[in-house]
């Protein structure tokens, strides 16, 4: 039996080779709101679990979500994500916000970013020029 070789799709896809060149974006199912002292309160709709819970979703519009509260450097990092910058552009905003390190916010990004990522907060979107790790 001979094995053809797996097709590469985006998901499956070779990183970039600067992974701070990536845009995040916010999950469609996250809602953002703004507490009283400046704290930032996330929502996540979950699926319905079942026939039953389709059923109440349906019929009451009631939805199961995770609900997170991010502290004040969270929710700055959360408020410039915008689809547009890279997590260099915002590494180097926070870096001059909390007067850091390039390299320690570089870090502290994309470590961040795993954490929201892991919790299907955010998704990153590479764009064709950083896939093949050419810059314009």
């Amino acid at each position: 039996m001979r094995l053809r070789p797996r097709q590469q799709n985006a998901a499956t896809a070779a990183p970039p080779s600067d992974p701070l060149q990536a845009v995040p974006r916010v999950a469609p199912n996250v809602h953002a709101r703004t507490a009283r002292g400046g704290a930032l309160h996330l929502r996540m709709d979950l699926p319905p679990k079942g026939r039953i819970g389709a059923f109440v979703l349906r019929h009451f519009g009631w939805q199961r979500h995770h609900l997170m509260n991010l502290d004040a450097r969270g929710a700055a990092f959360w408020r410039l994500i915008n689809g547009r910058r890279t997590l260099e552009t915002i590494a180097g905003i926070l870096a001059k916000k909390w007067k850091h390190g390039e390299e320690e916010c570089r870090i502290a990004v994309m470590e961040y970013t795993r954490t929201l990522m892991t919790r299907g907060l955010i998704v990153l979107e590479v764009t064709a020029a950083e896939k093949g790790g050419r810059r314009k």
